[in-house]
């Protein structure tokens, strides 16, 4: 899914580049899936730093969160604003490039069933190295299918390396921002959390995304903030992966937007400002759907 990006960037871009409907149609539609999908870091970070919280749960959460974004998405690009997309121009979808995908999804489900307790990370890793192995055996036998694993490992790997380093200098920052936090005793300014706390977080996470500050940073240091007062894991795990699907699309140090930038020369400033009126929409959903599930739980 990390890759799914910029696939899809690619292949809808146009010779001169993406058009703003495309531009804004990739990358929250890419952000979306963290409100749901086991195979981002947005879901391995939640459930890391919320102990106790279900992925099926947080995906039975998020699901319908990002099928409203989806709709108010379409509903925006679609309007009289952009000429009811007339021009727009999207990605083929083969369904048989779906196997694999739901393939995993079924493997990770069923692993965290029967060990819930296993970190998300390595299993999504070891099932996404085991399915693809597996299928290329099957498909072009195991001659090729080792040959092609051996040209990647040394070839394509390597590249991941700098998405890596900011994943690791991140923690380290959050890591020193929580200590400090914890030698000033700075706590959390509620006793308990419910909807209405789980809104603020979400808030605090968003904007700080907003205004440059990576979620994979605040949503550990935030994680250490509450942890006193015993929140609602699975409602505390929601309210990260909205920030993450709200946030990142609209900041400045997120992949998406520098990419935006860096390959097809869109300014970062100008891509934060086309998407705020959808997230800012997909925020108020967001605290909606915090609420009602903080109210029925």
């Amino acid at each position: 899914p990390a890759d799914a990006g910029p696939v899809a960037r690619d292949a809808s871009a146009q010779p001169h580049g993406l058009t703003r409907q495309q531009a804004m149609a990739l990358g929250p539609a890419f952000s979306i899936c963290a409100f749901w999908s086991p195979f981002l870091g947005a879901m391995a970070v939640a459930l890391t730093v919320a102990p106790g919280s279900s992925l099926v749960t947080l995906v039975l959460m998020g699901l319908p969160l990002a099928g409203i974004g989806i709709l108010v998405l379409w509903l925006w690009l679609s309007s009289a604003r952009f000429d009811h997309a007339r021009e727009f121009e999207g990605y083929p979808i083969n369904v048989g490039a779906l196997a694999i995908p739901f393939a995993l999804a079924l493997g990770v489900f069923a692993i965290h069933e029967w060990q819930p307790h296993w970190s998300m990370q390595p299993v999504i890793a070891t099932l996404a190295i085991v399915i693809t192995a597996v299928t290329l055996a099957l498909r072009q036998g195991l001659a090729v299918a080792g040959a092609r694993l051996r040209r990647h490992v040394p070839n394509q790997l390597p590249g991941l390396a700098g998405e890596l380093w900011i994943f690791l200098a991140a923690a380290v920052l959050a890591a020193g921002l929580a200590a400090l936090l914890t030698d000033f005793g700075i706590g959390a300014p509620f006793a308990r959390f419910g909807g209405v706390e789980a809104s603020v977080v979400l808030v605090i996470c968003t904007v700080a995304a907003w205004l440059g500050l990576h979620t994979v940073v605040t949503i550990p240091l935030v994680a250490v903030w509450v942890a006193p007062i015993a929140p609602d894991p699975n409602l505390l795990a929601c309210a990260f992966l909205c920030s993450w699907a709200i946030g990142l699309p609209a900041c400045a140090t997120s992949g998406t937007v520098l990419a935006m930038q860096a390959r097809y020369g869109i300014p970062v400033a100008t891509y934060i400002r086309w998407n705020l009126p959808y997230l800012v929409t997909m925020l108020g959903v967001s605290i909606i759907g915090l609420n009602l599930y903080a109210y029925w739980r």
